[in-house]
């Protein structure tokens, strides 16, 4: 019984004192500050646009002016210019073989000159796309509000560049920035104890 006890007690002592017998390690904590590695996305191919030929067609009457011809002066003569040319004047009045366009029918209007060239186009057929003015209204608004998103979207990528770190331009203000804020050296100055006294410094 004696020695039950005592291997109860030495196996008490064993278990409650077996943390303190075994060997601790310090733990060291350290935080590192990871290089962001954010890649930007790809630049978005630059939009190419090809002009197109707008027509105002109206019922206005064309102007087929007069060809120019050379001024007389009250005796009849031409009058020269210092220059030795020709003055030149446009008549009022002519013949229909003496108009810039004489092949023109009278009374021809904008319509007409439109549908001439559509059909010089597309070999002698009349087909066109037209728009209303209102329709025309539509589409410029369209266009102001399709600015207005590229430019916004401009700003959002300029944007995304900076914050990832791939503007080069931006590192560099940044840079001049820090530098002209940081505090100028200071100059010694010529003072010395062992001047004042007549050392030998």
């Amino acid at each position: 019984m004696r020695l039950r006890e005592i291997v109860l007690a030495s196996l008490l002592i064993a278990i409650t004192s077996g943390c303190s017998l075994i060997p601790t390690q310090s733990l060291e904590i350290q935080t590192i500050a990871a290089e962001r590695q954010i890649t930007p996305p790809a630049p978005i191919r630059p939009v190419v646009l090809n002009d197109i030929q707008w027509y105002v067609v109206s019922e206005a009457k064309l102007v087929n002016r007069c060809n120019q011809v050379m001024k007389l002066d009250a005796n009849g003569e031409h009058i020269v210019k210092e220059d030795g040319t020709h003055q030149l004047t446009r008549p009022k009045a002519c013949e229909r073989e003496d108009r810039e366009h004489p092949a023109w029918p009278e009374g021809k209007t904008k319509k007409d000159q439109f549908e001439d060239t559509i059909k010089d186009m597309n070999k002698g057929d009349l087909v066109y796309v037209a728009l209303s003015i209102s329709d025309y209204k539509i589409l410029t608004e369209n266009n102001q509000d399709l600015v207005r998103w590229i430019k916004s979207a401009n700003i959002q990528h300029q944007y995304w560049m900076d914050i990832t770190g791939n503007n080069p331009e931006l590192e560099k203000e940044v840079k001049a920035t820090i530098e002209s804020k940081e505090p100028a050296p200071e100059k010694k100055s010529g003072f010395s104890l062992k001047k004042l006294i007549g050392g030998d410094g």
